[in-house]
């Protein structure tokens, strides 16, 4: 590879959004191996782990690959972990609606690559805008007990006008439970007293996005 075409000096040149997936996340690894350039290592953890796989790697996964050591691995962890922080702050502060297409990115950026099951509760004001997002619980990978009355007074707390729940499934199936379903007719019950709309309830599981809204028929026949 000639030496302008190396990624540092193509960033340098051409700027960074003309660089590959590759050549961006060989630049985070700074080095290779004595057996293999850091380009190549770049193009094999992406081989394994698609961008999009990316956030939910862990430091042992990273260590498994020739040439990243456990200070490289940090490095990239930090730099995901910084992506999504910024995704974060740029959500809160333009007060997302729920149904842009930019709210299932960030949605699946929090939820969708976790490996224990976390619940989220979204306060939302009048236009569907979000107030505020909480994880109210981190659990094991097949339970997430969280009461309604813990759900209900964050919602009264930041002055929602209506909520929206998600939780994620690490198992990768998206299909509501009977718990799911069960805990999600209480909840739009008990808010509705409270004069609280309840949006939707959404499962995450890796990419999919399921919404008990759309898809589970007694939704309609709860909110009568």
């Amino acid at each position: 590879m000639s030496a302008q075409n190396r990624p540092r000096e193509k960033a340098e040149r051409l700027g960074m959004r003309f660089l590959s997936d590759a050549e961006v996340l060989a630049l985070l690894l700074k080095s290779g191996s004595v057996q293999k350039g850091v380009l190549e290592i770049a193009r094999d953890l992406l081989e394994k782990y698609p961008l999009r796989a990316l956030p939910g790697v862990s430091l042992k996964d990273l260590c498994s690959f020739e040439g990243i050591g456990k200070a490289k691995g940090l490095e990239l962890l930090a730099a995901l972990e910084l992506s999504r922080r910024i995704l974060e702050d740029q959500t809160v502060e333009k007060k997302l609606r729920i149904e842009e297409p930019s709210f299932e990115k960030w949605l699946i950026s929090e939820l969708g690559y976790q490996d224990r099951e976390h619940f989220l509760l979204i306060c939302l004001d009048r236009n569907d805008r979000m107030l505020s997002h909480d994880i109210l619980y981190i659990g094991t990978s097949d339970s997430s007990p969280v009461s309604l009355r813990e759900i209900l007074e964050k919602a009264i707390s930041r002055k929602a006008r209506s909520i929206l729940i998600a939780h994620n499934h690490p198992s990768g199936n998206p299909q509501a439970s009977e718990a799911d379903r069960k805990m999600t007719e209480m909840l739009i019950r008990a808010a509705s007293e409270l004069g609280i709309e309840m949006k939707d309830h959404l499962i995450v599981a890796d990419q999919t996005i399921y919404s008990l809204r759309k898809n589970w028929q007694n939704w309609q026949k709860t909110i009568v």
